[in-house]
């Protein structure tokens, strides 16, 4: 217990419950940003990256697309790259936004305390959890920027923009953090 307060050690010794409000709020917060931000890109990312709609109106319509439609006409990401499958590029995505939002959940819960707002406080003191936050990024990377990693997963390449939207809507975690720390 490293990190913790002398109140924090003495209510885990007097018995009190070690979940704190608070942290509750943090938990179900941001995993309600998280889950709200990822299904915002499903729902409207063909309209987002590419100007128009799914041939069959939206994402849960495509379990059953038929792929020489979707072909028929050239979907274009709105940088000029030509995508093969528009469904599996916005799922992408969906995934790369969803992980960069997480990893910058996991920066945030290393503060946990109501008066803890600096969390980048000792950063790299820990080098387990450096090590592992590094891995994580260069595996994301990997997977969306290698023929190996795109084949394997089954990912589209994802544009520096959209690298830039997932990295904006990460740090978005953190600042939805804070705020709920002043609630």
């Amino acid at each position: 217990i490293e990190n913790a307060t002398k109140e924090q050690v003495q209510a885990v010794k007097d018995g009190d419950a070690v979940m704190q409000k608070s942290m509750w709020l943090q938990i179900f917060g941001v995993g309600t940003w998280i889950t709200l931000i990822t299904m915002i890109f499903l729902w409207a990312g063909p309209n987002i990256w590419f100007g128009k709609r799914y041939p069959y109106g939206s994402v849960s319509d495509t379990i059953s697309f038929d792929s020489a439609t979707m072909k028929e006409a050239d979907w274009y990401h709105n940088d000029g790259i030509l995508v093969d499958d528009p469904v599996k590029h916005v799922h992408g995505f969906a995934f790369l936004l969803f992980m960069v939002m997480h990893m910058f959940n996991e920066i945030a819960c290393r503060k946990v305390s109501v008066q803890d707002f600096n969390m980048f406080e000792r950063f790299f003191n820990n080098f387990l959890f450096t090590f592992i936050m590094i891995g994580q990024a260069v595996a994301l990377w990997a997977m969306f920027s290698f023929a190996v990693g795109q084949k394997f997963m089954k990912l589209q390449p994802i544009s520096s923009v959209q690298w830039g939207t997932a990295l904006l809507f990460g740090c978005s975690v953190l600042l939805v953090s804070t705020l709920l720390k002043l609630v």
